[in-house]
């Protein structure tokens, strides 16, 4: 991530479909019913394309979106979007995130990759370079897990059974509220890659 978490101001992900947002909802109820977790509802449900950054103040908001657009046509222009999509289950980061479990595949990889790039070369110097694999994930809770409460979470969260496949296409631009949480600024993708 670039600069700390209370300083960022963007981040980009892709959007999930009604059904999955209600699942998501329910385990974010449970966990926060059963251990306080907070964390949360403070972002729509979503499945983080570039971790979240700070938009330098040389740089509008207006030449971020721009490369954005231009990631998501060439996404859509080389068939990589819309993609078939698989969420299956549940897993974690060891204690600190909870997570329903997105099946990686080469569409994620591409993509993501596609938009940092993009991203990366309109605006030098916004996104740091990546040190980590990137894994698709759909957060439940994280930060404020207690200790503990992980393997509880994810056996009864098993019981739920989840698969869900849908169709990846929908890329958001979220922007960081003067509350701390997250709101989608604009939507990518809709008509063009469909």
């Amino acid at each position: 991530m670039n600069g700390t978490r209370t300083n960022n101001t963007h981040f980009i992900g892709i959007l999930v479909p009604e059904e999955l947002e209600d699942v998501v909802a329910d385990c974010r109820a449970w966990m926060q019913q059963q251990y306080g977790c907070k964390s949360g509802y403070g972002t729509p449900a979503h499945i983080t394309l570039v971790a979240p950054f700070t938009l330098p103040e040389k740089y509008g908001v207006s030449q971020l979106k721009a490369a954005i657009a231009e990631g998501v046509a060439d996404c859509a222009e080389q068939g990589q979007l819309p993609f078939a999509a698989r969420v299956n289950g549940f897993g974690a980061f060891s204690e600190r995130t909870l997570f329903a479990h997105v099946e990686d595949s080469s569409a994620w990889q591409q993509v993501h990759s596609a938009i940092f790039h993009s991203c990366a070369t309109a605006l030098p110097g916004m996104l740091p370079p990546s040190k980590r694999r990137y894994v698709p994930h759909l957060t439940v809770a994280n930060r404020d897990i207690p200790t503990g409460a992980i393997d509880r979470a994810l056996s009864h969260f098993s019981e739920l059974n989840l698969d869900i496949s849908f169709d990846a296409c929908d890329v958001a631009l979220f922007v960081r509220t003067q509350r701390g949480g997250w709101t989608i600024g604009d939507v990518f993708g809709g008509d063009s890659c469909r």
